[in-house]
């Protein structure tokens, strides 16, 4: 799988946590997990993930922050994390995502 491009999951129920070893899917330019019943953290390996474009991790049950690797992503178009439990402060690097576009992250309990 090390070659994958698109990674989407959408709407099923997989109930689990999303594993460290999605940073070893380095040629991914598109995951989108969004109402898979995920739940736990998003893995600071994310940030290894250097091709992404779009990230959508919407309508889950994640919880904690988001992780400041997430500023390595430098070629992100759409970050999608809208209708989670994330909490705490937006993390100053993603001021590196300089090609962004959507920045979604309502309904969650940022500061």
């Amino acid at each position: 799988l090390t070659n994958l491009n698109i990674f989407t999951l959408q709407g099923n129920h997989l109930e689990s946590t999303i594993p460290t070893q999605i940073g070893k899917l380095t040629q991914l330019t598109v995951i989108v997990l969004s109402e898979t019943n995920f739940h736990g953290t998003i893995p600071t390996t994310i940030g290894l993930l250097t091709t992404l474009t779009r990230f959508g991790l919407m309508a889950n049950d994640l919880s904690g922050t988001i992780p400041s690797e997430v500023g390595l992503l430098t070629n992100m178009e759409s970050f999608g994390l809208r209708d989670n439990k994330i909490s705490g402060e937006i993390p100053s690097q993603m001021g590196l995502l300089v090609n962004l576009i959507y920045f979604l992250v309502q309904d969650n309990s940022l500061t």
